[in-house]
């Protein structure tokens, strides 16, 4: 079998990582690290991932074109994957928990003197007022984080790997956003003039858009004179609603990457998505007020913004049933499809050849697979177990292996069929309050969320650019550690000019008070927000609807429903926009032809907004420096 995989794949795909696509990676990393952390400091609402990718990707593809050796599609696509751990640095996060150590909210709720030090420097650190990582004190917090990535990352790649044969060997589900992606990356390349012509067009419309959204602001903002032309991340028109609709909410976000993702998505979905948004952020939040129904009702007052609307109604009226449908959401569809499912694992196992030919390279060998997610999920338990002895040990094996396969299930089939990435919410503290735990430690254990959703992503967009999935993973691995270097030198560096929180970067102050007021009430055990029957209810419900759907062949998609339902609906809305917009221009030119380069518009429109982004970026960063000095 492993001869078999070996060899009918290796004219196909080739490899992308070279001295050309590694130095590259190592340029964004150095490079664009700061621009991140700069952007997490004192603004929000700007989506630098994609900016990042798509920046990257112009700048080296035109630099090799020019040198005249153009850069192969597989190594533009391993700079475009590699680029994304230029935003994969959350050193800012451990300021944070000193911060939340310090923090008058941990005093108020008795907390100061109860923060285990393996998370987070104690009260009265010399870090705190020294501003720095170079400290015995971090050794055990850094280090401990530094193992659970690793780990992490390698079970990441093992569920993915198994995600992969399922959702896209056998279901082969459309991942539209990866679609958009590797479209992106496929026109810079071939350089197809027609296609670049049409690139550029929407590259354009989107650049002046987002000079306007975030470049002059952002810049503004450095300089000390805020100027906003359009709101991020969305206007709200909440307040209008107030009156007639108390606790519904309603906005328009302003990101036109949102647009872009309407585009590309399947009308029905896009459907299904804003349908649910409604059905939630509408009709049922203002039921259960006007009615009185619930802790939702007394908590809502007058006055509350779409943000607090989210957070509070999630909460306390939908935390419980979204985490019930969205197992029903993962798992009805593998049941109506289960004779592919099986026979995924069949050609996982070695046990019978691929019915078809595959389309996403070599086969992973089943028993490495297995191996690497049985030793890393070991390597969890062992570490929280050392970490919090008293912990129950069946809450962390349910943890690590079904659990983490049923997110795994739930989380790629909604990327695989919307292109969003979703996160079950609270659930790590739902675990925590399931298991009976009555301690304070095992709050703060480091439950690592590797399902390997970003990881199948990037499988797709191999695929798709018939890019050898072992020179991405070679890739990733060599410059992951040099991008947790980078991070920690330059957060550091920041920390060193100013507080975190501080009037120079003021993003903390706004966002910090919030997470740690959250943390603070799930760590005092607030058990009535756990609420397992009506996690059953909800999956029984869903679980009846999506049968009746796929039994009368409905044209519905409950994972599009369930996105609208978990998703703030000035997003959805944007995104349904979008697909409107596009049955416009069909209509224009002709069903044929959008579909032909609805992929290309898309790309164009992401390629256009992240530019801007990072001329914004670039600039504040250069006008913070002129006048900001360590002191």
């Amino acid at each position: 079998m492993n001869s078999y995989t070996s060899t009918r794949f290796e004219e196909k795909f080739e490899s992308g990582l070279t001295w050309r696509s590694f130095l590259a990676a190592l340029y964004t990393v150095c490079i664009f690290t700061p621009a991140v952390i700069w952007a997490q400091l004192v603004t929000t609402g700007a989506n630098l991932l994609a900016a990042i990718q798509v920046s990257v990707i112009l700048i080296f593809v035109e630099f090799a074109r020019y040198s005249g050796k153009p850069l192969t599609m597989q190594e533009a696509t391993i700079i475009y994957l590699v680029s994304s751990l230029a935003t994969a640095l959350p050193f800012t996060e451990k300021i944070y928990r000193l911060y939340f150590v310090h923090s008058p909210i941990a005093q108020r709720f008795g907390l100061t003197f109860e923060i285990p030090t393996w998370y987070a420097p104690a009260y009265g650190s010399p870090v705190w007022w020294l501003r720095t990582f170079w400290h015995t004190d971090w050794l055990v917090p850094i280090g401990l984080w530094i193992i659970t990535q690793c780990l992490g990352t390698i079970g990441a790649f093992a569920f993915a790997a198994i995600a992969r044969e399922i959702f896209i060997e056998a279901e082969r589900l459309p991942f539209p956003i990866q679609q958009a992606s590797a479209q992106l990356i496929i026109t810079l390349t071939e350089r197809s003039e027609e296609r670049l012509s049409i690139l550029s067009g929407a590259a354009f419309i989107a650049a002046i858009y987002g000079i306007l959204l975030y470049t002059i602001p952002t810049i503004a903002q450095a300089a000390g004179y805020p100027i906003r032309f359009i709101p991020i991340p969305w206007v709200d028109y909440t307040i209008y609603l107030e009156s007639a609709m108390p606790g519904a909410s309603f906005g328009i976000a302003t990101d036109i990457m949102l647009i872009a993702q309407g585009l590309i998505l399947p009308t029905g979905i896009s459907a299904m998505m804003i349908a649910g948004s409604i059905i939630r952020f509408i009709i049922v939040n203002w039921l259960t007020v006007h009615l009185g129904v619930g802790i939702w009702a007394s908590h809502y007052t007058p006055g509350m913004d779409i943000t607090r609307i989210f957070q509070e109604s999630t909460l306390y009226l939908w935390i419980n049933p979204i985490i019930g449908m969205g197992f029903a959401v993962g798992l009805i569809p593998l049941i109506f499809h289960l004779r592919r499912v099986i026979n995924a694992f069949k050609v996982l196992g070695g046990r019978v050849k691929p019915s078809g030919e595959r389309i996403s390279g070599r086969l992973f060998p089943p028993k490495l697979l297995l191996t690497m997610i049985i030793i890393v999920g070991f390597a969890f338990i062992v570490m929280y177990n050392r970490l919090v002895p008293e912990f129950p040990l069946w809450a962390l094996i349910t943890w690590e292996y079904p659990l983490m396969f049923v997110l795994m299930l739930i989380t790629v089939r909604v990327l695989g069929e919307t292109g969003i990435t979703w996160e079950v919410p609270y659930i790590r503290q739902l675990l925590i309050l399931a298991s009976g735990y009555r301690g304070i430690d095992g709050w703060f254990l480091p439950l690592n969320l590797h399902p390997g959703t970003a990881w199948t992503a990037n499988f797709k967009i191999c695929q798709l650019t018939k890019t050898d999935i072992i020179s991405w993973i070679k890739a990733y691995f060599v410059v992951f550690p040099i991008s947790i270097l980078m991070g920690i030198i330059y957060v550091n560096t920041f920390w060193a000019v100013a507080p975190i929180p501080s009037a120079i970067y003021p993003m903390p102050a706004i966002t910090w008070p919030v997470q740690a007021m959250f943390e603070a009430l799930w760590i005092t055990r607030p058990e009535q927000y756990f609420r397992p029957d009506l996690i059953v209810y909800s999956f029984m419900g869903m679980s009846i609807f999506g049968s009746i759907v796929y039994l009368t062949k409905l044209p519905i998609s409950i994972t599009g429903l369930f996105m609208g339902i978990t998703t703030p609906i000035p997003f959805i809305f944007t995104i349904f926009l979008g697909t409107i917009i596009g049955k416009v221009i069909a209509w224009r030119i002709g069903r044929d032809v959008y579909d032909n380069i609805k992929m290309i518009l898309a790309a164009g429109l992401m390629l256009g907004e992240g530019l801007a982004i990072i001329i914004g970026v670039a600039g504040a960063l250069i006008q913070t420096a002129i006048w900001a000095r360590p002191y």
